[in-house]
């Protein structure tokens, strides 16, 4: 049994020790010492209580033996507080010792066996838990220096309505959810709503950012995924004119959404002229990196994203083509746009096919935010207008638009969308991007629960690839 020890006098001391034995467990072994006030001796199980006086030294060494391992100073008096503080320190060199600094303690700080409970930081600490847009940090868990947070999602945030499997963290953890009243233990696939309350655990100056960012409104992609794009730009033999139409896309795309950094990674540097064009390009927001020798797609992939904190990753149409290329990129569950034949500059709509497959759900607040960006409006194509579990899904983006003041359009035809969208020139397609798409086959064609897997057949257009759980 640990044996504890408190030293109470005044109106604080009063509610703490009611606090105390009202709660107390008796694995422990509790003293408690005071010598005026309405101390009520409650009958509590191995407490024992003591009036006297507690400044004066014998009296407190008849009491105290090498098993109190732990002693509470809760005191109006600082004079009598750092008395008390001196006998015991006295008696023991080793006791740990909280001690309450109602704001006239000034002799002493927090030491290796010392703990100040200043009550100015308590009250403060407690209005600025009532101030809007302030994270609020845990006073008396962890490391007490930022490192434990909590945060309420505002209507409008970035990180509503997402998954917590596609919130980046790096260096922080969402560790619960709050909602309702109610705790909820997050998994990947739990989706993150307006009016929660996230405790957030990682390194202070990290949690400042995320909190900064869950407040920020959305039309901040490709936040949350990561901060910056990357591109995969390859000039091999033939491919020249191709890849300059790509360059020119990912870079109109980089200047209209709000990526920090546009990485550029060159493959097959065999065009002279669009090399040159490129090495031109490297500046603060435009990085440049070319690869001469041998390129490994997967090798780069692992060890880029992470570390320049990527949340697009943007591919030629030849590139997505290959199967192999496709299972990579839905594991490394970020954004992956999939350039088309026409620069993307162009683009004037944003289109979604949808099934009944509710992982539509699951990307439409990245639609509503990349489609802002970009000014486009967003055009819904259901495979069966009729269908209950497209209905679901519509009248979810219904609700959304009218969260975000901004209007969908429902395409209502018994054509089939996909046949249209092939004659549609200018469009940014959005599909969700999950396992079951990296296979394809001619039945797709004829199978509308299976919409978002006939990308293929949109090959030429612009389409952007939204992870999943």
């Amino acid at each position: 049994m640990k044996k504890l020890l408190i030293i109470a006098d005044g109106m604080i001391a009063e509610e703490f020790i009611k606090r105390v034995t009202s709660t107390y467990s008796d694995v422990n072994v509790l003293d408690i010492v005071y010598y005026r006030g309405n101390i009520i001796e409650d009958d509590v199980i191995n407490c024992t209580f003591h009036k006297f006086d507690p400044t004066s030294f014998s009296k407190l060494e008849a009491i105290f033996t090498r098993e109190h391992i732990t002693a509470y100073i809760v005191m109006d008096d600082p004079n009598e507080a750092m008395a008390v503080y001196k006998n015991l320190r006295t008696l023991s060199k080793d006791i740990m010792i909280y001690l309450l600094d109602n704001g006239n303690l000034k002799a002493i700080d927090d030491g290796e066996n010392t703990r100040i409970i200043k009550l100015v930081d308590i009250t403060a600490n407690r209005f600025m838990a009532a101030v809007p847009n302030i994270p609020v940090s845990a006073q008396f868990v962890g490391l007490r220096s930022g490192d434990i947070i909590e945060v309420m999602v505002p209507f409008g945030s970035s990180f509503a309505y997402r998954h917590i499997g596609n919130v980046e963290q790096r260096e922080w953890r969402v560790g619960a959810i709050y909602r309702a009243n109610e705790l909820i233990l997050p998994t990947p696939a739990t989706m993150i709503l307006p009016g929660d309350n996230l405790l957030l655990i990682g390194q202070p100056n990290i949690l400042k950012n995320v909190h900064r960012a869950i407040k920020l409104e959305s039309g901040q992609f490709p936040a949350p995924f990561g901060r910056n794009a990357y591109m995969l730009l390859d000039m091999a033999n033939g491919r020249s004119a191709k890849a300059e139409l790509e360059l020119n896309s990912a870079l109109s795309i980089h200047d209209q959404i709000k990526n920090k950094i546009l990485f550029i990674k060159v493959i097959n540097p065999d065009s002279l002229d669009l090399l040159s064009r490129v090495r031109e390009l490297n500046k603060a927001d435009i990085v440049i990196d070319i690869a001469y020798r041998k390129f490994d797609i997967y090798e780069e992939l692992k060890q880029e994203l992470g570390r320049l904190n990527v949340g697009l990753l943007i591919v030629n149409p030849e590139m997505f083509e290959k199967r192999k290329n496709r299972v990579l990129f839905q594991k490394i569950k970020r954004p992956v746009l999939k350039l088309g034949y026409e620069n993307a500059a162009r683009i004037n709509k944003a289109a979604v096919p949808i099934s009944s497959n509710p992982n539509y759900e699951q990307i439409s607040s990245t639609i509503f935010d990349l489609s802002a960006q970009l000014s486009l409006n967003i055009f819904i194509y259901p495979a069966n207008v009729d269908s209950e579990g497209e209905g679901v899904i519509i009248r979810h983006f219904d609700s959304l638009a009218r969260l975000h003041s901004r209007a969908i359009f429902v395409y209502e035809n018994e054509e089939n969308p996909i046949l249209h969208l092939r004659n549609e020139d200018n469009i940014l397609l959005f599909f969700p991007y999950e396992k079951n798409m990296i296979s394809r086959t001619v039945l797709d064609l004829f199978n509308p629960k299976r919409i978002e897997r006939l990308n293929a057949v949109l090959k030429s257009n612009h389409q952007i690839f939204i992870p999943v759980y």
